[in-house]
């Protein structure tokens, strides 16, 4: 073989070489590497959420899904024991990324990770699809060593929290094994003096106590309606541990609408304890559009896939961004300066 040859396939050899390296080397839209999205046992059929969640996000839009205008939506999800195991999992932050960017603000329970970074992972994941989301998380809370934290991901583009008025509900005697976190929101993009304002009651019943503490569901109502803020539009949102019929049954409140009637709220479809309340009088600026995010159908996942994301699916409801509806009507305690940094 000739000297000149020799080079030419060396450097073939190298141009090959670098080509092989840019493969490995190419990003998913959260900017980690492909090749650390590997499948990992899930369940007896040994599937993994890694090949999935590589190829959704392969042949996917970078962008998140688009959010009609004039109307927000706030959704409601139990992460289903997001410890520091599924938090530390690209592929289960990666797929709850995508769920997310589905909506404007959603409430998360059972966050049981002992770390600080499992929501922030969570954002920052949401964000590389081209979201622009925040968040804020309430304390530990919960009995005997079974201790999880509440948190809001919002959509700081179209919405606004008052970090000044973030709290757990007040529970002296012990009636409920989580306090509730609340958060007071303001709707972005219109006139703040018309801007629909809420306050959100992010909960999560005691299975075990469910008929007992849901029959507290509304005093809980009334103190953050009466709480310093005065807001009006109070949104109760979780998992009640109870299917919609005898929810309504417990919770004694005769104006109150309860956005999930029949509609199973699980991936096996057998069961409905994810919900959403409010005050029919109070909270006239809710739409009527509602539903279940069956994020396994959605997403095309297996069973066993969906069941590690979580055993619970997201529900959803539709306001105006106008307070009553309408522009012209003006916000409860407008006229008070936000206390966003």
């Amino acid at each position: 073989m000739g000297r000149p040859t020799f080079i030419l396939l060396l450097l073939i050899a190298a141009i090959g070489g670098w080509f092989v390296m840019s493969e490995l080397s190419l990003q998913d839209p959260s900017g980690r590497p492909l090749g650390t999205l590997t499948p990992t046992p899930v369940g007896p059929t040994g599937g993994g959420l890694g090949t999935q969640i590589t190829n959704t996000l392969r042949g996917g839009s970078p962008r998140p899904p688009t959010r009609p205008a004039g109307v927000i939506r706030v959704a409601t999800m139990n992460l289903d024991n997001f410890d520091n195991a599924k938090a530390a999992r690209n592929d289960i932050v990666g797929v709850t990324a995508r769920i997310v960017s589905n909506f404007d603000v959603v409430a998360l329970q059972d966050i049981t990770s002992g770390e600080q970074n499992a929501v922030p992972a969570l954002v920052d994941a949401a964000n590389a699809l081209g979201c622009d989301y925040d968040f804020v998380v309430g304390p530990r809370v919960g009995r005997q060593q079974q201790f999880q934290q509440f948190a809001f991901i919002y959509d700081k583009t179209r919405i606004e929290v008052d970090r000044y008025e973030l709290y757990s509900v007040q529970d002296p005697d012990d009636l409920l094994k989580y306090e509730p976190f609340v958060a007071w929101f303001r709707v972005r993009g219109v006139d703040p003096q018309d801007a629909f304002t809420f306050s959100l009651v992010n909960m999560l019943v005691d299975p075990e106590e469910a008929p007992r503490e849901n029959g507290i569901t509304p005093a809980v109502f009334d103190q953050v309606r009466n709480d310093r803020r005065g807001e009006d539009d109070v949104i109760l949102l979780g998992d009640f541990a109870m299917n919609a019929t005898d929810l309504q049954k417990k919770v004694a409140m005769p104006s109150g609408v309860f956005i999930i009637r029949d509609a199973p709220t699980n991936p096996q479809h057998d069961r409905s304890n994810v919900n959403i309340i409010v005050d029919r009088h109070a909270t006239v600026e809710l739409t009527g559009r509602s539903g279940v995010f069956d994020f396994l159908r959605e997403l095309n996942l297996s069973m066993e896939q969906a069941v590690t994301i979580s055993n619970h699916l997201p529900v959803w409801a539709e306001f105006s961004v106008y307070e009553g509806g309408q522009p012209g009507r003006v916000a409860a305690n407008a006229d008070e300066a936000m206390s966003v940094p």
